[in-house]
């Protein structure tokens, strides 16, 4: 169930139920790991909001993942862009930024996700966001470079707080790379590598 997620430890209550259950573990489907914020750290990042707007103009572009959906509202006044996702629906890793207190709204609400934030330290007068990574058992499969061997990440890949943040940050410098839009002198785009990273 989803508020298992929020427990201090939900890898070990799965080990728990297995041996309880006499279930073998075999290998993991999909995970999905995600940090919720009301802003970004960088104080020249824009707001969340603020960001989609100025990705969905055109001003910043995504390195990596080039097949996108966007989801909200089209007003008359314009675009209220709420969610982003990138990667195709085969891909074996999907990069997702969405508004998580509007999709809590709509839903009813989750009280113990709410109750999270709070220890978290985050603001619930404003909006929170999620970046959440979801990857596939082919994403989890990594080649070890001396050996040459394949290797499929386990459950103790997950295991501890500590863990979860590495994948995290070694997710997040990868798929998270956005660039700022420029032009050479001539008037063409600038290659997205050698443009400024935001």
């Amino acid at each position: 169930t989803n508020f298992a997620c929020y427990f201090k430890n939900p890898v070990n209550l799965i080990r728990e139920f297995f041996a309880s259950h006499h279930i073998q573990y075999r290998s993991i489907s999909r995970i999905d790991i995600c940090m919720d914020f009301n802003s970004f750290d960088d104080a020249d990042m824009p707001s969340p909001k603020d960001f989609v707007k100025r990705y969905m103009r055109g001003d910043i572009s995504k390195v990596n993942q080039n097949r996108m959906a966007a989801h909200g509202i089209d007003r008359w006044d314009g675009r209220d862009i709420n969610s982003l996702k990138w990667g195709s629906q085969s891909s074996p890793n999907t990069t997702k930024l969405y508004n998580k207190s509007l999709e809590l709204r709509q839903s009813g609400g989750k009280p113990y996700i709410e109750q999270c934030w709070l220890e978290g330290g985050l603001d619930l007068s404003k909006d929170v966001w999620r970046i959440e990574f979801s990857m596939t058992s082919q994403f989890q499969t990594l080649k070890n470079k001396k050996t040459g061997e394949l290797v499929k990440k386990d459950l103790s890949s997950y295991d501890t707080k500590e863990k979860i943040l590495d994948q995290f940050r070694y997710l997040y410098a990868k798929y998270f790379d956005f660039r700022q839009v420029m032009l050479t002198g001539k008037g063409t785009y600038m290659r997205k590598y050698d443009c400024p990273r935001i």
